[in-house]
């Protein structure tokens, strides 16, 4: 899969949060719910076990994961 680069006010609108929220994933400052990794996985085209690992092995955060497939 190609991937495209976002920014992260794009990602944002399309996951329906607000950029601060991305921001706070992606430095580690806040944990996602499952229910928003859905959103997060739907505006990117992944499943939630895609966003969150690759090749069996899980990222050491979910902004990790965000920034991987952002």
């Amino acid at each position: 899969m190609e991937k495209e680069h976002l920014s992260q006010s794009k990602l944002g609108r399309m996951a329906g949060m607000s950029n601060s929220t991305i921001f706070q994933y992606l430095k580690g400052e806040r944990s996602p719910t499952e229910k928003v990794l859905g959103h997060l996985a739907d505006a990117l085209g992944l499943t939630i076990e895609d966003l969150i690992a690759t090749e069996g092995m899980y990222y050491g955060t979910v902004g990790d994961a965000i920034a991987k497939w952002q």
